[in-house]
């Protein structure tokens, strides 16, 4: 017959990602991230196994352990710790600990054990399971109300389009909750614009920002940087790590290990700033990962999804016209400010698969392509083609049917979310006083009519 296990660990994340793999591996678990409720439980239900961590605020390992004793003598524990020194060692081995499995550890390794102690339900049978948090923690991903408090004056990025101002509210209320900040975003994308925009929320010197590759971590030069950064307050530095979706299994543990176990040291520096890069949706798509790694769970669970470029037509508006203006200015041809109507027609319709990085280097070579008049239709086509692209074909454009099939597009997506309710999608985008009537979204005029 199947067991149960009880998992205490007072670190939400790291609790929510042991939870999902060995319910991925059909075990049942109950998950608790306070010790004084773990022990509630095993007076209100059987349990097979326990892990639990070791340092945790509330109760330590070994004040833990002794109350657990009283209460149930022999069940095994499995103890999970990165921070025990030898006396804690002595200590917890006196009270009859199993395993102690020190981070960061491998699935396997964990399940391996576990398998020791409990048997996993058979394939038919109901997975089920109990997830207790001390603190409520709200799921930005399922909130239903999409209120925006992020600051309005940004600096670099832009939120002219619904899809942006979703994602720049997640990564604000991110910014304020954690230090490390896990991004989804496409080759190209704005990254560097994200990592200056987080320095300004910050209030951090633009020019201390670093970009370095996720291997890297390891380096002397980090560490040290680290340690400065967390020991000078006058010292401050938002650091990019790209590259994570080419980390192998070893690296990744690593990783984990250095995002779970440096958080409290840099959380207490409070000018110190990771933003992790991941350009491969599919390394964190639990559907299509078959033996997802520690680190694949928590990116799953706390990434924050940028939205391509070639859904945010009025973002791309935006773009253009600062950077078209910045570009000409820069290279003394102020006419090639002004773009011809099948220029717009063609930077908003073209699918963009270089992102961010694609469109800005096109207006910079359309502007130093020719003449110094006007930037036209033929001028992008002729880049387009040069960068092994195919101009999109804007004979039946019609900038507001365009426009409206966007907005159609992204108000479906919240409809669905909200049980296919229009009014609560549209009270929830900030626009309470338009209606559809019985048509729908296709019947919707444009909420946002204009491109500035």
């Amino acid at each position: 017959m199947a067991g149960r296990i009880l998992l205490i660990d007072d670190e939400l994340k790291f609790a929510k990602m042991v939870t999902e793999i060995l319910r991925k591996s059909r075990y049942q678990v109950d998950m608790q991230t306070s010790p004084e409720d773990g022990l509630l439980c095993l007076k209100e239900r059987h349990y097979n196994l326990i892990i639990t961590d070791f340092k945790m605020p509330e109760m330590d390992g070994d004040v833990f352990m002794k109350a657990l004793r009283e209460i149930i003598p022999d069940i095994p524990v499995i103890m999970i710790s990165g921070l025990m020194n030898k006396a804690d060692l002595v200590n917890v081995a006196n009270l009859g600990i199993n395993l102690i499995l020190e981070k960061p550890f491998k699935t396997e390794t964990l399940l391996e054990n576990v398998s020791r102690y409990v048997e996993p339900l058979s394939e038919d049978a109901e997975i089920e399971g109990t997830d207790k948090i001390k603190v409520e923690v709200p799921n930005k991903k399922k909130a239903k109300t999409r209120v925006k408090n992020y600051p309005k004056d940004l600096c670099y990025l832009v939120d002219s389009s619904l899809y942006m101002q979703d994602f720049i509210q997640d990564l604000w209320e991110t910014v304020n909750q954690s230090n490390h900040i896990f991004i989804t975003a496409s080759k190209g994308a704005e990254f560097e614009l994200i990592l200056r925009e987080i320095s300004q929320w910050k209030g951090y010197n633009n020019q201390r920002s670093h970009i370095i590759s996720a291997v890297q971590l390891k380096s002397p030069q980090v560490i040290e940087l680290l340690d400065q950064t967390a020991t000078d307050p006058e010292i401050s530095n938002i650091i990019g790590v790209i590259d994570v979706e080419k980390t192998k299994v070893e690296q990744q543990l690593y990783l984990l290990n250095f995002i779970l176990n440096t958080s409290e040291k840099i959380s207490r520096a409070k000018n110190l700033v990771f933003v992790y890069r991941n350009l491969n949706p599919d390394f964190i798509d639990l559907n299509k990962v078959v033996s997802p790694t520690p680190l694949q769970l928590h990116l799953s669970d706390n990434s924050i999804k940028l939205p391509e470029l070639s859904e945010r037509h009025c973002d791309i508006a935006t773009y253009v016209k600062r950077y078209i203006d910045l570009v000409s200015n820069s290279e003394n041809r102020s006419g090639k400010k002004v773009l011809t109507e099948d220029a717009i027609k063609i930077l908003l319709s073209y699918e963009w698969p270089g992102n961010f990085n694609e469109l800005i280097n096109t207006l910079r070579r359309c502007v130093l392509l020719g003449s110094k008049e006007n930037t036209t239709s033929k001028d992008i086509e002729k880049v387009i083609l040069r960068n092994n692209g195919t101009p999109p074909d804007i004979s039946n454009f019609e900038l507001n049917n365009f426009l409206k099939e966007s907005q159609k597009k992204y108000l479906t997506t919240i409809q669905e979310s909200m049980d296919d309710d229009l009014s609560a999608a549209l009270s929830a985008v900030g626009v309470e006083d338009v209606t559809a009537g019985n048509q729908g979204l296709d019947a919707l005029a444009l909420i946002y009519p204009t491109l500035d």
